[in-house]
């Protein structure tokens, strides 16, 4: 017997080219399309960054009573987090990166929200909790602003 897997690679793969496609729909704000991609970006910094991030708090417990211990057997519970980064030139432009960080990371929740189910992979998923920070650029080039959410999700393997 082999062992169901996880469900995390699979909706991370979802999320990624879900997220993509709906930001590739976006008009680009004078900008180039954002750069979405897995974890934590590189040494390339384009001026909008889409982050499909780390898993959280994987969490596995009994779910239905299957002879074998095969598949549906458990249940899985894990958060991931999606970020977002904007970059903009100068000292003016900090109410615009941070208003298209929060038009990105909303278009990341409503891919969620489109399909709580990530296209069948899972039980539920669903926006959870969200931050924001901004900070003036290091070399004093501009504002960087990022948003960060944690989806939850729960998943029967």
């Amino acid at each position: 017997m082999v062992a169901p897997v996880s469900t995390v690679p699979r909706v991370k793969s979802y999320m990624l080219e879900q997220v993509q496609a709906a930001v590739d729909l976006l008009p680009g704000a004078g900008y180039a399309t954002p750069l979405v991609i897995y974890d934590r970006p590189g040494m390339y910094r384009p001026p909008e960054l889409v982050v499909i991030g780390k898993i959280y708090d994987r969490r596995v417990s009994g779910f239905a009573m299957v002879g074998s211990g095969g598949a549906g057997w458990l249940k899985e519970d894990y958060e991931f987090e999606a970020m977002v980064y904007v970059f903009r030139p100068g000292e003016s432009l900090q109410v615009e990166a941070y208003e298209r960080a929060w038009q990105l990371m909303s278009l990341i929740e409503n891919v969620v929200r489109a399909d709580p189910s990530l296209g069948s992979l899972v039980i539920r998923a669903r926006p959870d909790r969200s931050y924001d920070d901004s900070e003036w650029e290091r070399d004093g080039k501009g504002w960087i602003v990022s948003v960060t959410t944690r989806f939850t999700v729960c998943a029967q393997i």
